[in-house]
């Protein structure tokens, strides 16, 4: 029982279907995400401005990442 466990939960069906880590990747990044974003907010002012508009931005580029690696592997 690890921390983990819960995120990986449903993609390990899906990896079972398609032998893609991609799909057990992306359910730990996500994880990872919800829980720096629930640190975020304990931030105040400037910092919590700051990191906020980073965070955002390193969403966009996984999203973008996510988006090539299922073109590739679909493709």
């Amino acid at each position: 029982n690890t921390p983990y466990a819960k995120a990986l939960s449903q993609s390990v069906m899906i990896y079972k279907k398609t032998s893609s880590v991609f799909f057990l990747e992306a359910a730990l990044d996500k994880d990872l995400y919800k829980r720096i974003y629930n640190e975020i907010v304990f931030l105040s002012g400037d910092d919590k401005a700051i990191v906020s508009k980073l965070f955002g931005i390193q969403i966009d580029i996984m999203n973008i990442m996510n988006i090539m690696d299922i073109l590739i592997i679909y493709s």
